[in-house]
C-alpha cells in the first residue's frame, strides 16, 4: 500500500524551481522584488496576549504592529529586521514569544526572534542551508517552534527549534512522497500533524511525535480531489481539516484525537462558493471557518464544538477584501484581519461565539505587498 500511495505522490512531478546561488552571509539579499498575486498578511499573539500583525510592505520588507489586548489600537506599524523577503510565517517559542520566518530572496528560510512583547530582538539569522519553494510554522507538543517546508524536489522537509526559537535540527526530510502544498495542526495531546496534497489532488497526512521528530509516513485521509486544504481543530483539539473542493465550496474531515481519520470522511459544511478560506475557533474552541466568496467579501460559518454542524456561511460585514487571516484578541475572541482593495489592513472583532462583527476598521495607516 505505501509504494501504492508513493507512486500517486511521485507521477508527473513538477520540475524544481530554479536554485539560487549559494550565500556564506546570514544577510537577506537585497534586489527588486516581483510582485505577489496575493496580499499576505499573519498574526500572532504576544506573550501578554495582544495581537500582534506582521505584513510585507511595498518595499519588500516586514513590518509589524502590536494591537491592544482588546484587538482595537495599533502602535503603528515598525520594522521588523532589514532585509527583503518573498514569504512570512510567524508562531511562538515555548515562552510564548512571537518568532518570525521568512523567505529570503535566495529561497533560503531566515527567522527574527522577537521579545515578549512583541518587538524585534537580534535580526534575521539563517536557520538553514537548503532552499525551499513554501513554508509553514508551527509548534511541537512541549510549545517549541518547527518549521515544515517543500523543497525544491517538491517533498517535505521539517526543522525542529529549540524552546527559545534557536535552530536545533537542521532540515530533515520527513517522508518520501512529492506534495504540492501543505498545512498543520497538532492532535489532541499537541503532537504536530501535517496534511498534503499531493500530485493526484488528493489529501495525505503525517503524524510526527511529542517533538516533532519522528513521522508516520503519509497515509491517504479521504477518497476526493481538492484545490486547497487548511488544518484546523475542535473545542477538544482534536483536527480538522478544511478543504476548497473541486467546485469551490467547502469541505470538512474530522480526525481522532490522535489524528487518525475518523468515519466521517470529507464532508460538505455549507452550500456557497469561496475563492479562499482561513481556519480559526471562538472563544470557546468550537471551530469556525473564514471565506472570502466569489464576491470578494468576507463570510464565516461556525461549527459545533465536535466540528460537525455549521451555520452555514453569512456575511460577516459588507466590504470586498483580497485576503483574510484568522486571529483572536487576549481573551479568545476572534478577530480577523483582511487585506483591502487599497492594500491596507482593515480588522474586525467578532464576538465570543463567532457570530457577530464589529465591522471592519483600519488598524493603522500603511500599504502592503
Amino acid at each position: 500500500m505505501f509504494r501504492f500511495l508513493q507512486r500517486l505522490f511521485e507521477h508527473s512531478a513538477s520540475k524544481p524551481l530554479p536554485s539560487s546561488s549559494s550565500r556564506k552571509s546570514a544577510k537577506l539579499r537585497l534586489e527588486q522584488l516581483e510582485s505577489r498575486s496575493v496580499p499576505s498578511v499573519n498574526v500572532v499573539n504576544t506573550a501578554f496576549g495582544n495581537p500582534e500583525v506582521f505584513a510585507i510592505g511595498t518595499d519588500g520588507q516586514v513590518y509589524a504592529q502590536i494591537l491592544g489586548n482588546n484587538g482595537f489600537g495599533s502602535t503603528g506599524y515598525f520594522l521588523v529586521a532589514p532585509g527583503q523577503v518573498k514569504d512570512i510565517q510567524v508562531t511562538r517559542d515555548a515562552f510564548g514569544d512571537p518568532e518570525v520566518f521568512v523567505i529570503g530572496l535566495d529561497d533560503r528560510i531566515y527567522a527574527e526572534r522577537m521579545t515578549a512583547g512583541g518587538l524585534p530582538l537580534i535580526g534575521y539569522f539563517l536557520t538553514a542551508g537548503s532552499q525551499v519553494k513554501s513554508m509553514i510554522a508551527g509548534q511541537d507538543a512541549f510549545g517549541n517552534p518547527e518549521v515544515f517546508a517543500i523543497g525544491l524536489d517538491n517533498r517535505v522537509y521539517a526543522n525542529h527549534f529549540k524552546s527559545i526559537g534557536l535552530t536545533a535540527t537542521g532540515f530533515f526530510l520527513t517522508a518520501g512522497g512529492q506534495v504540492q502544498s501543505i498545512s498543520m495542526t497538532n492532535d489532541a495531546f499537541g503532537d504536530p500533524e501535517v496534511f498534503a496534497i499531493g500530485l493526484d489532488n488528493q489529501v495525505y497526512a503525517e503524524r510526527f511525535s511529542s517533538i516533532g521528530l519522528t513521522s508516520t509516513g503519509f497515509f491517504l485521509t479521504a477518497f476526493g480531489q481538492v484545490k486547497s486544504i487548511t488544518a484546523g481543530r475542535d473545542a477538544f483539539g482534536d483536527p480538522e481539516l478544511f478543504a476548497i473542493g473541486l467546485d469551490n465550496r467547502v469541505y470538512a474531515n474530522h480526525f481522532n484525537n490522535i489524528g487518525l481519520t475518523a468515519d466521517t470522511g470529507f464532508f460538505l459544511t455549507a452550500s456557497g462558493q469561496v475563492n479562499s478560506i482561513a481556519v480559526g475557533h471562538d472563544a470557546f474552541g468550537d471551530p469556525e471557518v473564514f471565506a472570502i466568496g466569489l464576491d470578494n467579501q468576507g463570510y464565516a460559518e461556525a461549527f459545533s464544538s465536535i466540528g460537525e454542524t455549521s451555520t452555514g456561511f453569512f456575511l460577516t460585514t459588507p466590504g470586498q477584501v483580497k485576503t483574510i487571516t484568522y486571529g483572536h484578541d487576549a481573551f479568545g475572541d476572534p478577530e480577523v484581519f483582511a487585506i483591502g482593495l487599497d492594500n491596507q489592513v482593515y480588522a474586525e472583532r467578532l464576538s465570543a461565539n463567532g457570530l457577530l462583527s464589529s465591522g471592519f476598521f483600519l488598524t493603522t495607516a500603511g500599504q502592503v505587498m
